[in-house]
């Protein structure tokens, strides 16, 4: 077994990997409900929390809140967090992914264990697109010119090469497709080759998914009737369309064509 000692050297041990919940104030109502889903199924979870905030201040025991002002970007938000958290790497997380199981922690001790040994610039924490040069057993290369090669569904990136790669005023769906384009010039990018957990995508385009409120639910999270609007019948017909498609695109097209493919769609819509 990769991990030997008690909580408080384990703690230790990743000392240099923080968790960063990047969100800002209109995601209010979804600080409690990720943290309370963060703590059921990672219970031993030992990196120290972050969570990104304009002005509204999160008070939790286990979180430091970095309040950053105005909302100017997803990228102004998480370069001005950045000075204020002293960890080496970042595991991002998004506040509307929920995890629908018990992450594997053996297995991402393993990954946090080769990432601090080997100081790469960024992993991937979902094995997609699918990989074509092994590093291990559990860490494969990402080539340069890879389709989501700078893709934040949950990712660890060293801390100055998410700095390098961010620019002021882009969202985060920029940093993913223009991001991958900048990331080219750098090596040192991976993706694990197994899952270490599995999550759900609650939100879409600022409205609950159906499927979200149900999983919250189930967990006992009292959400708000209001607070946010829920996904109507041709909106949840539209997202599973879009999913379709994408499914198509990820196992019709060669690994080589995906991103020019996708960046001219993106031109012509």
């Amino acid at each position: 077994m990769d991990q030997i000692g008690n909580s408080d050297q384990i703690k230790e041990k990743y000392s240099d990997i923080a968790l960063v919940f990047v969100s800002c104030d209109k995601y209010e109502d979804l600080w409690d409900p990720i943290n309370h889903n963060l703590n059921k199924y990672w219970k031993d979870n030992p990196l120290k929390r972050y969570l990104i905030s304009n002005y509204k201040e999160y008070k939790s025991p286990l979180v430091t809140n970095i309040r950053v002002g105005p909302d100017v970007s997803w990228s102004d938000n998480l370069l001005l967090a950045l000075d204020k958290i002293d960890e080496k790497f970042i595991l991002i997380y998004m506040e509307d992914l929920f995890l629908t199981e018990m992450v594997d922690t053996q297995h991402l001790y393993k990954v946090f264990n080769w990432a601090l040994n080997n100081a790469p610039n960024y992993i991937r924490l979902v094995p997609y697109p699918k990989l074509q040069k092994k590093k291990n057993e559990y860490i494969w290369h990402l080539k340069k010119g890879s389709l989501y090669r700078t893709a934040l569904i949950p990712c660890i990136y060293k801390k100055e090469m998410l700095r390098t790669l961010l620019k002021p005023g882009e969202s985060a769906w920029d940093l993913e497709i223009k991001g991958a384009i900048r990331s080219d010039q750098y090596d040192g990018f991976y993706s694990i080759k197994t899952p270490c957990y599995k999550y759900i995508n609650t939100i879409i385009k600022s409205k609950w998914r159906k499927a979200g409120l149900n999983l919250l639910k189930k967990e006992g999270i009292e959400i708000k009737a209001g607070e946010r609007q829920v996904m109507n019948v041709l909106e949840n017909l539209s997202y599973f369309l879009v999913q379709q498609r994408s499914n198509l695109f990820k196992y019709l097209i060669p690994n080589k064509y995906k991103r020019s493919i996708r960046n001219m769609l993106i031109r012509s819509n």
